[in-house]
């Protein structure tokens, strides 16, 4: 009887630590609404981030990963560190722009290209990035 015990207890231990396993590597159905870019043009950029097992998917103008909740954070971090460094990067045309707005109001293309030149989409070698190393965007994604 006391085998008979032992191997309960194994058992209930290895269904706990199989459980324990996959609850750590567990996934997460997340929607992620996008409203500047095209499903298209992230997923590129983002499959790279993503782990064995973890997918990443389009549907309405949506981005749909199932990944864990790691993976997920590393992506909003990822966007969100690429956000400060492009209005970093761009601050002193932003407060230019911002000054003639507020002493003329409107600017068509031609006074906005005089005062902070052409548009910031255009890289000066052209390779877009995501800011992560290794990691390149597609054209249009900059």
């Amino acid at each position: 009887m006391r085998t008979l015990s032992l191997l309960a207890a194994s058992t209930v231990l290895v269904g706990i630590l199989v459980a324990t396993t996959a609850y750590a590597d567990s996934r997460t159905l997340v929607t992620i609404p996008l409203r500047h870019q095209l499903p298209s043009q992230v997923l590129p950029v983002i499959q790279p981030l993503l782990s064995s097992g973890s997918t990443a998917a389009e549907f309405n103008n949506q981005l749909v990963l199932n990944a864990t909740d790691e993976e997920v954070a590393k992506i909003l971090h990822a966007a969100e560190d690429r956000a400060k460094r492009t209005l970093q990067q761009y601050v002193s045309k932003l407060n230019t722009l911002a000054d003639a707005l507020l002493e003329r109001e409107i600017l068509d293309e031609d006074e906005i290209r005089h005062l902070i030149g052409s548009s910031v989409h255009h890289l000066a070698d052209n390779t877009p990035t995501t800011g992560l190393p290794g990691v390149t965007c597609p054209h249009g994604l900059s």
